[in-house]
């Protein structure tokens, strides 16, 4: 399947039989742009103007027009550079670039020799039709402010997908005008949504069509905040009713229609060679627990088989046969699925397919809104007491383990004859675990030498697990180095071992001889504890905050604990030790303490933190539970010379 970045650039495209809005010499002067909207905008946008031109279910024409004025660096390299996707079912038909100056007047032209054609591959390795015309107007010749403008053409035969209308699309940047249309005829009916205080639709008749406008003007620059949503600024999104794709007909009343759509697409794609049938009865005859079986055919596809993705036409949505990726071994995340389900199926055990917004940036599909909103399929396997969910894309994975990549929101299971909303893996504090135990012998000089055991789960191991899976030996010590939180040190020694389970576990042994630990000023000692973990930056609170506070589980929901013991120099004894520390919050709750015991010192320190989307007030509280863990963590205990 298409990755969504090419998905919404490439099979969103389409617009109107409008003529676009027409500006006279001087009319994009920067003197023109109300004061408001220059305040803290590294751009300007004067206009972006979207139509989308229904034909009939199986073609429309999208057409748009971008005028940008820019005042500096960083709005230049927002909008200097034009960037369209094409492919079979998406045909760019013409591109212009104007540029203008501060005057408003014309001063260069886009060349048709300078647009550039390039092929679209990931990895490298894609079959896909897809490419992509990139162009630019050049770096500021004649200083800022400037203005530039892009317009384009792109017929669509891929109905599957309407537009979205973003009239946000960048931080720092002002929208002076942001107009989006829809074209359809009379009797042409389609879905759409408005979000986030976006205008309602302004319906005209104009002859036999229809025309529905939605249309936001003057938009202050907003600045970008932490942990805010995905995007909270007013959307409208758009779907078919009816379409058609290279022959292909179906219709989206409901989350029952896309699976129905799919399952037809693909009927009668999961037949496997007869070589393969008789595999899968040898890999299991033996065995009785179904986990286990599934386990065995799981590590069966990923020894015999590897990702490439593939996308010619509707091919982005229909599957290769088994039988290909049997003969080829390989296969894109529909067929790998496709042909993991028909090995299970073939095992008489049920499964069946899943479509899902991959990555660890949660996008939330809306349960009262059906639309192609996917990015990856994956597989599904309901047991009378758990569900498990395979990656089949991935040849390291462990069987069932999701993680930050599907984990944690909404999927589409495609039932026989139609398709469910369902939950994928929920990932708990207590599944991100992050257990630490540490022996650090403090040397007089202030160095030390410190042995440390760190068991990582869940979705706190995937960083680790990568460099297992990914690194040679030399460039996973220079990556175990880059990423241990301590100013000066030496890595001795480093170990890394695996437990491929469902709930993965990666152990992280590290030797080290740590150049200073203490600070020493006189007779006395100063020792922070905390030697290795990290919290979070403290966040600004100059400015009210507008968006909500947005805690993504693939970040937020975990637990540390940590143990660390410290033998310290001969003849020193304790001075000051801060009081334990315990804070509670609706964001979770931290813990540390110090304590003596049999002349060694132990660190105990525990955070647990859940996700969670919460309102806009609560940011300040989030930031005074930040502020008070990173004082916590930096606290010091304090040893004197015993004379």
């Amino acid at each position: 399947m298409k990755s969504l970045q090419l998905q919404l650039t490439l099979l969103v495209m389409n617009m109107c039989c409008l003529p676009f809005l027409l500006f006279s010499q001087g009319e994009f002067a920067v003197e023109k742009i109300p004061a408001g909207l220059k305040e803290e905008a590294d751009a300007v946008v004067r206009l972006d103007e979207t139509i989308f031109t229904i034909r009939g279910i199986d073609h429309a024409r999208k057409e748009r027009r971008l005028v940008v004025t820019v005042f500096n660096e960083r709005g230049e390299n927002k909008y200097a550079d034009f960037e369209q996707g094409y492919d079979k079912l998406n045909k760019l038909k013409k591109i212009e670039g104007i540029r203008y100056d501060a005057s408003g007047n014309i001063n260069g032209k886009l060349k048709s020799s300078e647009i550039k054609d390039i092929g679209v591959s990931s990895f490298g390795t894609d079959i896909t039709d897809a490419r992509v015309k990139v162009a630019s107007l050049g770096k500021t010749r004649d200083g800022y402010p400037y203005t530039i403008e892009y317009s384009y053409e792109v017929e669509t035969d891929n109905m599957m997908f309407y537009p979205t209308w973003y009239p946000y699309e960048e931080a720092f940047t002002s929208v002076q005008k942001s107009i989006f249309v829809i074209n359809a005829p009379l009797n042409f009916s389609f879905r759409h949504k408005e979000l986030n205080g976006a205008p309602p639709v302004v319906k005209t008749t104009q002859g036999s069509r229809m025309s529905y406008t939605w249309k936001l003007e003057n938009l202050v620059a907003y600045e970008s905040e932490p942990n805010a949503p995905d995007y909270d600024k007013p959307f409208v999104i758009t779907a078919p009713i009816e379409f058609e794709v290279e022959g292909y007909k179906g219709s989206i009343h409901s989350w029952a229609d896309v699976g129905k759509f799919y399952v037809e697409l693909n009927k009668g794609r999961d037949v496997l060679p007869e070589q393969v049938k008789a595999k899968v009865k040898t890999l299991i005859q033996n065995e009785k627990d179904t986990k286990t079986k599934i386990q065995k055919l799981y590590e069966y596809l990923q020894s015999e088989t590897h990702y490439m993705n593939i996308s010619l036409g509707i091919g982005g949505w229909q599957t290769i046969p088994a039988v290909e990726v049997a003969k080829k071994g390989y296969g894109d995340c529909k067929a790998l699925s496709n042909y993991m389900k028909a090995i299970l199926n073939e095992a008489g055990i049920p499964a069946y397919q899943a479509l899902v917004y991959a990555g660890r940036e949660v996008s939330y599909s809306y349960p009262d809104f059906a639309c192609m909103h996917f990015n990856h399929v994956i597989t599904c396997v309901p047991l009378e007491k758990d569900t498990l969910f395979l990656e089949c894309t991935s040849q390291t994975n462990p069987v069932g383990y999701q993680g930050s990549f599907t984990g944690n929101r909404k999927a589409l299971l495609l039932l026989p004859e139609s398709g469910k909303l369902i939950s994928t893996t929920i990932y708990k504090p207590a599944d991100n675990v992050q257990l630490r135990r540490g022996t650090i012998k403090v040397n007089e000089d202030g160095s030390a030498q410190a042995l440390i055991t760190t068991t990582y789960t869940g979705i706190q191991q995937e960083s680790r697990s990568n460099v297992i899976n990914a690194m040679n030996k030399e460039d996973q010590r220079n990556w175990v180095i880059e990423h241990v939180n301590i100013p000066s040190f030496e890595l001795n020694e480093f170990l890394f071992s695996e437990k491929k389970q469902q709930l993965p576990q990666v152990e992280e042994k590290l030797k080290l001889s740590i150049k200073k630990i203490v600070t020493k000023s006189g007779t006395r000692l100063f020792l922070a504890p905390n030697l290795m973990a990290t919290f979070m930056t403290v966040p600004l609170l100059e400015k009210e905050r507008k968006a909500d506070l947005f805690l993504n589980p693939n970040f937020y929901d975990f637990h540390d604990a940590d143990t660390l013991t410290y033998e310290l120099p001969k003849n020193y004894v304790l001075e000051f030790m801060p009081e334990p520390v315990k804070i509670t919050s609706k964001f979770g709750e931290y813990s540390a303490r110090s304590v003596i015991k049999d002349g060694t010192l132990i660190y105990y320190r525990n955070v647990n933190i859940t996700s969670g989307t919460y309102p806009r007030t609560d940011f300040k509280d989030w930031a005074e539970f930040i502020k008070k863990v990173v004082k916590s963590d930096r606290d010091n205990v304090v040893f004197t010379l015993q004379k």
